[in-house]
C-alpha cells in the first residue's frame, strides 16, 4: 500500500530532510519532495539557493512549470537567496513555458536591471516574444541584442536564427535565409 508520508519532525537531523526530498524526486513523488526541500531550506538557509535550484530541477523534469515558476518566485524573494538574477531569469523561463507571458516578461526585465550587460537575458526577452506569438516584438528586441552585444558571438548567432525562423514563419523565405549568416547549425 501506498503510505502518506509525514511532515519531517524537528528531531531529524539536517541531512535527512534533504536526502528524503532527493528520493522522493527520483521516485516521482514530486508534492512528497517538495516538503521535504521547504524543510531542508528553512533548516539550512544557507544552503537555500542551491535547494531552490534543485526544486526547479525537479519540477522542469515533472513538465510542472507553474510550480517551478512559484518556487522561483520564492527564491527571488528569499532574503537568504543570492544570485537573484539567476533565479529572475529561471522564473522568466518558467513562467513563459507555463503560459505566463506578462510574469515572464516582468521577471526578465527584473534579470536585466541587475546585470544589464547580459546578452542572455536581453535574448531571453526577445525568446519570451516569440513563444508568445508576438513576433514583431521579438524581431524587434533580436535586433537590439545584436546590435548591442555584436562580440556576443553565441547569441549573435541565436538571435539570427530565430529571426530566419520568424522571416520564414512569416513567408518571407528569402529574407528568412539571408538573415540566417550561421555558418553552423547546432542540431
Amino acid at each position: 500500500p501506498d503510505k502518506q508520508s509525514t511532515p519531517p519532525s524537528r528531531e531529524l537531523s539536517l541531512a535527512e530532510p534533504l536526502v528524503v526530498a532527493k528520493l522522493s524526486a527520483e521516485a516521482k513523488r514530486t508534492d512528497d519532495a517538495l516538503e521535504f526541500y521547504q524543510f531542508a531550506i528553512q533548516q539550512q538557509p544557507e544552503k537555500a539557493s542551491a535547494l531552490y535550484a534543485e526544486v526547479g530541477e525537479v519540477l522542469f523534469e515533472a513538465e510542472k512549470y507553474a510550480d517551478a515558476a512559484k518556487w522561483y518566485r520564492k527564491a527571488v524573494d528569499d532574503p537568504s537567496v543570492d544570485q537573484k538574477a539567476n533565479f529572475l531569469f529561471l522564473l522568466s523561463n518558467a513562467e513563459a513555458l507555463a503560459g505566463n507571458f506578462p510574469a515572464a516578461l516582468e521577471a526578465i526585465k527584473q534579470a536585466q536591471a541587475q546585470v544589464p550587460n547580459a546578452a542572455l537575458v536581453h535574448y531571453q526577452e526577445g525568446w519570451i516574444y516569440y513563444q508568445a506569438n508576438r513576433l514583431e516584438e521579438a524581431v524587434e528586441q533580436f535586433e537590439k541584442v545584436i546590435a548591442k552585444f555584436p562580440q556576443d558571438d553565441e547569441y549573435v548567432r541565436r538571435c539570427k536564427f530565430t529571426l530566419s525562423a520568424i522571416y520564414v514563419q512569416q513567408g518571407e523565405l528569402r529574407k528568412g535565409v539571408h538573415r540566417n549568416c550561421t555558418t553552423e547549425i547546432i542540431v
